[in-house]
């Protein structure tokens, strides 16, 4: 099979995406400080202040709007564990992805990659067999990177996961640290996937090096009884890594804020920030002295006192006027257009910026959310379709394992997106889609599950025909004219004679 080669161009444009996720990261965990000052993206003005231990630097303080925006839309589309269905018939493949979800923990690995994708633009699952079975895992996005063209389906149809290793090696007796660069490629030319492993001689930490500028050496020589094969087929038509996005648009995946939107990261953090400096100004205000108060020894102000002697009558507070209530409008102004922009509703995160009630109800809340709902919608429009695409690969990895072998098929994905609800709410919704028992919505078995969670949805649900089984039985004898005794039940004595 011909190698495949990425070229200088692709890596460059990763190396830059790279750099933009980056600078993401660091605003949603909240060095906006490195972002605007040390980067030098500030255009407003921070100005210098004394700490208390000392340190002199720019007074730059904030609410971090980004981190909370993230979060909340990670909730919004993975807070509720998604249901994944097969056909009638393949009972067996449901059991085994029930187990493989188990066994990644999946609805916290879910969770982590809509936060990911929301930062840098796009996350990746990875389909892996480990000592206790298949699993699938998550792969950080410094080190997978999408080489090759996006196909019909959005899904990039090379993959390579890069790292850079140390090897010491002894050469008559002297020792010395090597770097060698591991290639792991993922792909499916014609519909056949395969894995290819490579190693090359490097000097450099940097992973976005152009292969045929390094020479390759053997996976024996560099890695001895790693057990690495060179190239192996999966057995998959599809590479064993898939992205996931919120959203793609004009061939690229679209994070939830992009660099043209940085400046709003300017304008809160300057208008909390000048606020800040203000109350500082009113703890610590200045007074006007005459000369003969100041220490001719130390050329310090004598004015410790409560009372001081002032015989020329100067002493008086420096009043300085803030109009703080204008600018703490201006800050909860520049706040509510930043949760605009990043889609999330202020009275979601218990924040009422125009003043007024917070909503009291449910329908009330759901009804100012519609902007963080709407993009939970569209978001779950991209998750759901490349969720079927990992259990699907998932299925056929894990059935061609020694001693599995079933059938596999489609697997549909339904993603529960919406604001977070308590049991009772959610056993009400439930209660409505069965309708008293008439023309129901929704099998009982799914509604426990949605309620309780899969593995107690599946034991009440079995206790629960026990149960019906126990009643109808009761109901049965009844009918016949002897009535047993229920359970927990003293059975009734018998009496002869004639009644």
């Amino acid at each position: 099979m011909p190698a495949y080669i990425a070229t200088k161009e692709v890596l460059s444009k990763l190396r830059k995406r790279a750099s933009m996720a980056k600078i993401n990261r660091d605003i949603e965990c909240g060095k906006w400080e490195r972002f605007l000052i040390q980067m030098g993206n500030a255009v407003h003005a921070y100005k210098d202040i004394k700490s208390h231990s000392g340190k002199i630097g720019p007074l730059v303080t904030k609410i971090n709007v980004v981190r909370m925006s993230i979060r909340y839309h990670s909730t919004v589309l993975a807070g509720t564990p998604i249901t994944a269905t097969t056909d009638d018939g393949f009972e067996a493949q449901h059991q085994a992805l029930t187990q493989i979800r188990s066994r990644s923990m999946f609805d916290a690995l879910l969770m982590q990659s809509a936060r990911r994708a929301n930062i840098e633009a796009f996350s990746t699952m990875r389909v892996a067999v480990g000592p206790l079975g298949t699993h699938i895992c998550a792969d950080d996005n410094c080190n997978v990177l999408p080489v090759g063209p996006d196909g019909p389906d959005m899904q990039p149809t090379v993959w390579e996961r890069r790292w850079v290793i140390d090897r010491e090696t002894t050469v008559g007796g002297v020792s010395k640290k090597e770097k060698f660069l591991r290639v792991e490629r993922h792909r499916a030319p014609g519909g056949v996937g395969v894995v290819e492993q490579e190693v090359y001689k490097t000097a450099s930490d940097d992973i976005y090096q152009y292969l045929p500028d390094l020479k390759e050496l053997d996976l024996d020589v560099v890695l001895p009884k790693s057990g690495l094969i060179p190239s192996i087929e999966t057995g998959v038509s599809h590479p064993l890594i898939t992205r996931f996005v919120h959203e793609y648009y004009d061939g690229q995946p679209e994070p939830l804020m992009s660099e043209h939107d940085l400046d709003m990261i300017d304008m809160i953090a300057s208008a909390m920030s000048r606020v800040d400096r203000s109350m500082e100004l009113h703890g610590m205000p200045k007074v006007r002295i005459d000369e003969s108060m100041i220490d001719k020894k130390t050329g310090k102000a004598n004015i410790t006192e409560d009372a001081i002697i002032d015989p020329q009558k100067v002493f008086e507070y420096v009043v300085t006027v803030q109009n703080l209530v204008e600018m703490l409008a201006f800050m909860g102004k520049m706040l509510q257009l930043g949760f605009a922009q990043l889609q999330l509703s202020p009275a979601l995160v218990g924040i009422k910026l125009e003043g007024g009630a917070m909503p009291d109800t449910v329908d009330k809340l759901r009804l100012e959310a519609s902007n963080t709902l709407a993009r939970g919608r569209t978001s779950a429009m991209y998750f759901g379709p490349a969720l079927s695409r990992v259990f699907e690969i998932a299925s056929v990895i894990d059935s061609t394992r020694p001693l599995q072998g079933y059938p596999v098929g489609a697997v549909g994905v339904t993603m529960h997106t919406g604001l977070p609800r308590d049991p009772i709410d959610i056993a009400r919704e439930m209660q409505e889609l069965r309708g008293g028992g008439t023309d129901p919505l929704i099998d009982l078995l799914t509604a426990l599950q949605t309620i309780h969670g899969p593995s107690a949805g599946m034991a009440i649900h079995k206790k629960l025909k026990e149960e019906k089984d126990e009643q109808l039985e009761h109901e049965q004898a009844a009918l016949m004219g002897a009535i047993p005794a229920m359970p927990g039940e003293v059975p009734a004595q018998e009496f002869g004679g004639a009644a």
